[in-house]
C-alpha cells in the first residue's frame, strides 16, 4: 500500500509540472486539424512568403506560407506574426518545400513580478 502511495505521489510531482506543455493547442484556444504534424517554436524569421521557426534545441525548419494558411491563437492574421512569438506549425510531411498550412500562437507568458 506505501508503496503504490509513493508512486502514485512521484508520478503526481512529475506530471504537475509539465502539464502545460501537455495541455498545447488545445488549452490555447487554437482548433488545428489532427491531419497535420505539429511543429513548436518561437519565429525567428517572418517573411511575406515564409516563417522560420526556433524549437527549443535543434535547428530551425522554414516554412513556406500556404496560400490558405490560417493563423490563430493570440494573434489572427500572418501579418500579426513577430519574431519571438511561439507558435504551433501545422505542416504535412508529403509538402515540398515545407509547407505552413495553420499556426496557433501561443499566449505570452505572464511578465514575472
Amino acid at each position: 500500500m506505501m508503496r503504490r502511495l509513493a508512486a502514485t505521489v512521484v508520478l503526481a510531482a512529475l506530471l504537475v509540472p509539465s502539464a502545460p506543455l501537455l495541455v498545447g493547442a488545445q488549452g490555447s484556444g487554437c482548433a488545428l486539424s489532427s491531419a497535420y504534424r505539429q511543429f513548436t517554436g518561437q519565429v525567428s524569421e517572418v517573411g511575406a512568403t515564409r516563417i522560420v521557426i526556433q524549437p527549443g534545441g535543434g535547428a530551425p525548419l522554414a516554412f513556406a506560407k500556404s496560400p490558405s494558411v490560417a493563423v490563430m491563437g493570440a494573434k489572427a492574421g500572418w501579418g500579426r506574426l513577430r519574431e519571438g512569438d511561439r507558435v504551433i506549425v501545422s505542416w504535412d510531411m508529403a509538402d515540398a518545400p515545407r509547407t505552413a498550412h495553420e499556426i496557433c500562437v501561443l499566449a505570452s507568458p505572464a511578465p514575472a513580478s
